[in-house]
Protein backbone atom coordinates (compact mmCIF):
# COMPACT_ATOMS: atom_id res chain seq x y z
CA UNK A 1 0.00 0.00 0.00
CA UNK A 2 1.41 3.62 -1.03
CA UNK A 3 1.65 6.15 1.73
CA UNK A 4 -0.42 9.29 0.93
CA UNK A 5 2.20 11.91 -1.13
CA UNK A 6 3.72 9.48 -3.23
CA UNK A 7 2.72 9.10 -6.95
CA UNK A 8 3.85 4.98 -8.76
CA UNK A 9 4.04 4.95 -12.42
CA UNK A 10 3.09 1.13 -13.23
CA UNK A 11 5.77 -1.05 -14.35
CA UNK A 12 8.21 0.72 -12.11
CA UNK A 13 10.26 -0.51 -9.02
CA UNK A 14 10.00 2.88 -7.41
CA UNK A 15 8.01 5.83 -5.53
CA UNK A 16 8.94 9.40 -6.67
CA UNK A 17 8.23 12.28 -4.09
CA UNK A 18 5.75 14.38 -5.94
CA UNK A 19 7.81 17.49 -5.74
CA UNK A 20 10.85 15.89 -6.81
CA UNK A 21 11.55 13.36 -9.66
CA UNK A 22 15.10 13.26 -8.61
CA UNK A 23 14.53 10.83 -5.56
CA UNK A 24 14.21 7.54 -6.19
CA UNK A 25 13.31 5.34 -3.68
CA UNK A 26 12.53 1.41 -3.69
CA UNK A 27 8.98 0.37 -3.10
CA UNK A 28 9.26 -2.84 -4.30
CA UNK A 29 11.27 -3.68 -1.53
CA UNK A 30 8.86 -3.18 0.72
CA UNK A 31 9.87 -0.11 2.64
CA UNK A 32 7.33 2.00 4.19
CA UNK A 33 8.15 5.02 2.59
CA UNK A 34 6.08 8.65 3.56
CA UNK A 35 6.85 11.68 1.71
CA UNK A 36 6.16 15.11 3.62
CA UNK A 37 7.44 18.61 1.74
CA UNK A 38 11.13 18.19 1.35
CA UNK A 39 11.60 15.04 3.08
CA UNK A 40 11.37 11.26 2.40
CA UNK A 41 11.12 9.22 5.59
CA UNK A 42 11.22 5.80 6.28
CA UNK A 43 8.41 4.84 9.11
CA UNK A 44 10.10 2.59 11.35
CA UNK A 45 7.47 0.12 11.12
CA UNK A 46 6.63 -3.72 9.74
CA UNK A 47 10.22 -4.95 11.21
CA UNK A 48 12.77 -1.45 10.00
CA UNK A 49 14.40 0.48 12.21
CA UNK A 50 18.25 2.21 12.83
CA UNK A 51 20.90 2.92 14.80
CA UNK A 52 22.22 6.50 14.79
CA UNK A 53 25.72 7.42 15.88
CA UNK A 54 28.41 10.18 15.11
CA UNK A 55 30.72 9.85 11.56
CA UNK A 56 33.61 8.49 13.67
CA UNK A 57 31.68 5.87 15.24
CA UNK A 58 30.14 4.86 12.01
CA UNK A 59 33.42 4.57 9.97
CA UNK A 60 34.36 2.56 12.68
CA UNK A 61 31.20 0.18 12.59
CA UNK A 62 31.70 0.31 8.43
CA UNK A 63 35.61 -1.52 8.61
CA UNK A 64 33.87 -4.04 11.45
CA UNK A 65 31.04 -4.94 9.28
CA UNK A 66 33.31 -4.89 5.94
CA UNK A 67 35.68 -7.28 7.69
CA UNK A 68 32.53 -9.52 8.38
CA UNK A 69 31.10 -9.52 5.15
CA UNK A 70 27.86 -7.63 6.23
CA UNK A 71 26.86 -4.73 4.29
CA UNK A 72 23.32 -2.58 4.42
CA UNK A 73 22.09 0.74 3.33
CA UNK A 74 23.85 3.43 5.71
CA UNK A 75 22.10 7.26 5.42
CA UNK A 76 24.46 10.20 6.29
CA UNK A 77 22.70 13.06 8.18
CA UNK A 78 24.20 16.14 8.23
CA UNK A 79 23.10 18.34 11.06
CA UNK A 80 25.46 20.49 10.93
CA UNK A 81 27.61 17.45 12.34
CA UNK A 82 28.06 14.19 10.64
CA UNK A 83 25.74 11.44 11.88
CA UNK A 84 25.66 8.16 10.06
CA UNK A 85 22.33 6.02 10.42
CA UNK A 86 22.52 2.22 9.84
CA UNK A 87 19.04 0.80 8.73
CA UNK A 88 18.62 -2.54 10.07
CA UNK A 89 15.53 -5.26 10.52
CA UNK A 90 14.08 -5.34 14.09
CA UNK A 91 15.02 -8.66 15.33
CA UNK A 92 15.78 -8.19 18.98
CA UNK A 93 14.60 -5.52 21.73
CA UNK A 94 17.61 -3.83 22.45
CA UNK A 95 17.42 -0.96 25.36
CA UNK A 96 17.49 2.26 23.98
CA UNK A 97 18.89 4.14 26.80
CA UNK A 98 21.86 2.01 27.04
CA UNK A 99 22.92 2.72 23.21
CA UNK A 100 22.44 6.34 23.93
CA UNK A 101 24.63 5.75 27.09
CA UNK A 102 27.62 4.75 24.52
CA UNK A 103 26.50 7.41 22.19
CA UNK A 104 24.18 6.15 19.71
CA UNK A 105 20.30 6.78 19.04
CA UNK A 106 17.84 3.68 18.42
CA UNK A 107 15.25 4.81 15.45
CA UNK A 108 12.25 2.69 16.38
CA UNK A 109 8.66 1.94 15.91
CA UNK A 110 6.85 4.89 15.13
CA UNK A 111 10.16 7.09 14.55
CA UNK A 112 11.34 8.13 10.75
CA UNK A 113 14.91 8.08 9.17
CA UNK A 114 15.24 10.35 6.79
CA UNK A 115 16.56 9.61 2.90
CA UNK A 116 17.84 11.02 0.59
CA UNK A 117 17.37 13.98 -0.95
CA UNK A 118 15.47 15.02 1.91
CA UNK A 119 17.05 18.77 3.49
CA UNK A 120 15.02 20.44 5.63
CA UNK A 121 17.34 23.13 6.35
CA UNK A 122 18.52 21.38 9.67
CA UNK A 123 19.30 18.36 8.61
CA UNK A 124 20.63 17.44 5.08
CA UNK A 125 20.17 13.57 3.93
CA UNK A 126 22.62 11.50 1.94
CA UNK A 127 23.72 8.19 1.42
CA UNK A 128 27.28 6.49 2.87
CA UNK A 129 26.05 3.29 1.41
CA UNK A 130 22.88 3.12 -1.32
CA UNK A 131 20.95 0.41 -1.04
CA UNK A 132 21.54 -1.92 -4.22
CA UNK A 133 18.78 -3.85 -6.25
CA UNK A 134 20.69 -6.87 -6.29
CA UNK A 135 21.34 -6.69 -1.98
CA UNK A 136 17.85 -6.46 -1.19
CA UNK A 137 18.31 -7.48 2.46
CA UNK A 138 18.90 -5.28 5.49
CA UNK A 139 21.39 -6.34 8.42
CA UNK A 140 19.90 -7.43 11.67
CA UNK A 141 20.00 -4.96 14.78
CA UNK A 142 21.21 -7.33 16.48
CA UNK A 143 24.35 -7.25 14.26
CA UNK A 144 24.74 -3.56 14.27
CA UNK A 145 24.39 -3.17 17.45
CA UNK A 146 27.44 -6.11 17.49
CA UNK A 147 29.47 -3.60 15.22
CA UNK A 148 28.70 -0.34 17.79
CA UNK A 149 29.84 -2.07 20.96
CA UNK A 150 32.85 -3.58 19.23
CA UNK A 151 33.67 0.11 18.02
CA UNK A 152 33.29 1.55 20.96
CA UNK A 153 35.47 -1.74 23.10
CA UNK A 154 38.61 -0.51 20.91
CA UNK A 155 38.37 2.68 21.39
CA UNK A 156 36.73 4.66 18.88
CA UNK A 157 35.78 7.64 21.24
CA UNK A 158 32.10 8.76 21.91
CA UNK A 159 30.17 11.06 23.60
CA UNK A 160 26.54 11.09 24.72
CA UNK A 161 23.92 11.22 22.02
CA UNK A 162 22.72 13.65 24.22
CA UNK A 163 24.98 16.01 23.18
CA UNK A 164 27.25 17.50 20.68
CA UNK A 165 31.04 17.97 19.77
CA UNK A 166 30.12 21.46 20.71
CA UNK A 167 28.27 21.16 23.53
CA UNK A 168 25.14 21.66 21.91
CA UNK A 169 21.99 19.37 23.27
CA UNK A 170 20.52 16.73 20.93
CA UNK A 171 16.77 15.47 20.72
CA UNK A 172 16.57 12.22 22.58
CA UNK A 173 13.66 9.91 23.11
CA UNK A 174 12.30 10.47 19.76
CA UNK A 175 14.57 10.64 16.63
CA UNK A 176 11.90 12.20 14.31
CA UNK A 177 13.76 14.42 11.73
CA UNK A 178 10.77 15.54 9.70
Amino acid sequence: MQSLGTMSRPGRDFVEPPASGTALVPRAWGWPIRVMGSSVLLDTTSGFCGVQMRQRVGEAMLRLLNQADISGPVVRLMRPDPWLVFVAEADVVVPAEGLRRDGALLVQRGQTIPLPPTNTGSVRASWAIAPRPDHRWLPALSTVVWAFRNAIARGIHHESADTTATGRRQPTGNARFA
